[in-house]
């Protein structure tokens, strides 16, 4: 649908006028149901309204387009047209070439703050994955499943056998799914809270907001060996400062680090020496650029190779092994701003890849 650019229409009958109305435990039957009634007409009243501005609905809010509110589902029923933005073509067209064929190993980070919320999500991926990493509030309601005390943290009681028939389908699909090993936990939910790091047993009057540092290297190590990453969900409460460090730590954990064979006219920083090509920087965007320095006079196709070479063992080796592979040493004195590192390459040691891709010198 995101190609065709029509908007879908609320799933189920009547579903795009249901209310959200969580039933407090004093709550008669009868007394929720006209509550929810309640609901339903306000939701279609703030449709109503907000559907008198235009005559077109654009959702281009591919993170919440899923939820059934008067602003993203409600609306529809009273736009003369309803489409699908830009940005959400671009996003459903990323997935699903990430989801379709990815490159393994194939990692899902999966965080948020409900299972109910990524139920859906997580069936789906165990077709698809190797690895689920689950953080964010769902981890608790899967912890407690397993019999671990959460203490006050965000649990779905409900969902808690879901949880246990989650897991086992999990095993019995060959899916590893990861959850925390430690958790920061706070005495309550608040910036200036108390905190402190504990295992999978959280005291009583404490609630886990975070996942904890040996979490976070687990996790990370993971994302590291991936070549396909999905990410859905933080791994806390990170809107507060003091509970980001989980969300920010897996981010960092994803970045790219590529390769560039840069001349002096195109970085004054390096060192003068005749050793420099012209640029063969991959045509992606990286969070790390290593320089490469060669010989004056290699053939543009030969740094091409050679370029390419690295940035696939750069993707998924260490970056010192994946360059000595390449008879690469680190460049003294220093690194020049805008690279993490710079190396000088051997082409001796490249012979083969050169000969191999049969790329003669000019």
């Amino acid at each position: 649908w995101g190609r065709s650019g029509i908007f879908p229409p609320a799933r189920g009958s009547g579903v795009g006028f249901q209310g959200s109305v969580k039933k407090a435990d004093d709550l008669s039957d009868e007394d929720y149901a006209k509550k929810k009634a309640e609901m339903k007409e306000k939701q279609k009243a703030m449709a109503q309204k907000l559907a008198a501005y235009g005559e077109v609905y654009v959702n281009d809010a591919f993170g919440s387009a899923h939820r059934v509110h008067a602003s993203t589902a409600v609306v529809c029923k009273f736009m003369k047209l309803n489409v699908a933005g830009l940005l959400m073509e671009k996003e459903i067209d990323y997935l699903g070439r990430a989801v379709e064929a990815p490159p393994k190993p194939f990692v899902a980070v999966i965080g948020g703050a409900k299972v109910s919320g990524k139920l859906e999500v997580l069936q789906n991926l165990m077709k698809k994955v190797d690895t689920i990493l689950i953080g964010g509030g769902m981890a608790y309601t899967f912890l407690k499943a397993q019999g671990h005390e959460i203490g006050k943290s965000l649990v779905e009681n409900e969902l808690l056998q879901t949880a246990k028939e989650t897991l086992a389908a999990a095993t019995q699909a060959g899916v590893r799914i990861l959850l925390p090993v430690d958790n920061l936990i706070a005495d309550k939910f608040d910036a200036n809270a108390n905190t402190r790091v504990v295992g999978n047993e959280i005291p009583s009057d404490w609630m886990a907001l975070d996942i904890g540092p040996e979490t976070l290297k687990l996790y990370a190590a993971e994302i590291a060996r991936a070549k396909t990453v999905v990410w859905n969900g933080p791994m806390g409460c990170f809107e507060m400062e003091k509970f980001a460090a989980g969300t920010t730590g897996v981010c960092k954990a994803g970045k790219v680090r590529a390769l560039a064979v840069t001349s002096a006219r195109r970085l004054p920083g390096l060192p003068d020496v005749p050793t420099l090509a012209e640029s063969a920087a991959p045509d992606f965007e990286a969070d790390q650029w290593v320089g490469m320095l060669v010989p004056r006079g290699t053939p543009p196709a030969v740094v091409q190779r050679l370029a390419g070479e690295v940035n696939k063992a750069l993707a998924t080796e260490d970056l010192r092994a994946a360059l000595a592979v390449a008879g690469m040493t680190p460049a003294a004195p220093g690194t020049p701003a805008g690279f993490s590192s710079y190396f000088r390459s051997d082409l001796a040691k490249w012979a083969g890849v050169v000969k191999a891709a049969n790329i003669q010198p000019e």
